[in-house]
């Protein structure tokens, strides 16, 4: 895998678990990566969808291997994106290709 496309950075947030003082657990997004990419975007559609017109374009993230989970959310440019079905693994966990949509 050649490094000069990797030219944007993503950051990985992922839903976690803390412990609140009284005790309690409770979610909440932790950023836990920044992770070197090439962004593409891919053919976008726009639809009406509760009663707003939304756009249901995808962007393709290649980057290199890290554990992805499906809850996980990437940040890039200040939006966030959600996965879209599973990444795909190329190699020996050398790098990964993740489908997203802008989180609504």
């Amino acid at each position: 895998m050649k490094i000069g496309p990797l030219d944007k950075i993503v950051t990985l947030r992922r839903l976690t678990q803390v412990q609140t003082e009284s005790g309690a657990l409770t979610s909440t997004w932790q950023d836990v990566a920044q992770l070197w990419a090439q962004v593409t975007y891919g053919n976008s559609n726009q639809g009406m969808e509760a009663d707003q017109m939304v756009d249901t374009g995808t962007v393709t993230f290649r980057m290199r291997y890290y554990p992805l989970q499906k809850a996980d959310i990437l940040v890039y440019n200040d939006l966030e994106h959600e996965l879209v079905g599973i990444p795909e693994i190329i190699g020996r966990k050398v790098q990964i290709i993740a489908k997203a949509k802008v989180k609504q």
